[in-house]
């Protein structure tokens, strides 16, 4: 199959995924069951080089958007939290901020060592560092931009320990779905609580996909 052909069948099981399916699911059991697939493609798409790419391509317009309100730069230290099997935001995040040091946690140790080989066996930057870690006990002192992505459990947990350990200056993207910010969050009230909130966009290609660049209050 040539490129283009696999690249149009990519497009329309995203397509399909995205905005026909996964937007029917909410917050739920059925919506767990959502994210279970969201892992395991990850897990079977580092196997073929088209999927892999394909996958990463289409979180580039969100991480881009990410790194511009957020103000990343080569001087930042960045931690993602929730990284996945193919670390397709901390792959991106080092191609457009030329960070110095980017580490990328995940809970489910297997995620890691798939991310790990995906980088070793890739054309990336080798740099990149990935730790086997729970996002509620990494000591988050010392980094000035910190990612909690949409596949991480427990986020509202995650955004409480954050507020108590960061530093007063950090900045956070928050990346979730609608519905999730709805629920469990139960919208703006939550996030102002303990944080400012200083931009949010949708996403394009991601359907439903909302991030929010947030700054501590003091």
């Amino acid at each position: 199959m040539t490129n283009k052909k696999q690249n149009r069948l990519f497009s329309f099981a995203r397509k399909t995924f995205y905005e026909c399916i996964s937007p029917k699911f909410k917050v739920g059991s059925f919506k767990s069951l959502m994210n279970f697939s969201y892992v395991l493609f990850e897990k079977i798409a580092i196997s073929f080089e088209f999927l892999s790419r394909n996958y990463i391509d289409m979180y580039k317009e969100i991480v881009e958007k990410e790194i511009n309100i957020s103000d990343v730069s080569s001087d930042d230290s960045v931690l993602i939290i929730g990284c996945g099997s193919i670390p397709a935001t901390s792959i991106l995040v080092s191609n457009n901020s030329n960070s110095k040091k980017i580490v990328s946690i995940d809970y489910d140790l297997k995620a890691v060592k798939n991310a790990i080989s995906f980088i070793n066996s890739s054309s990336f930057d080798k740099n990149l560092k990935f730790e086997h870690a729970d996002g509620m006990k990494y000591p988050v002192g010392n980094f000035d931009v910190i990612f909690v992505l949409y596949g991480v459990k427990k986020q509202k947990d995650i955004l409480e320990y954050l507020f108590y350990n960061m530093k007063n200056n950090s900045r956070i993207i928050f990346r979730t779905t609608t519905d999730s910010f709805t629920k469990p969050l139960g919208r703006k009230d939550f996030l102002e609580k303990y944080f400012k909130i200083e931009k949010s966009f949708s996403s394009e290609k991601l359907v439903d996909t909302i991030s929010f660049f947030l700054i501590k209050k003091q």
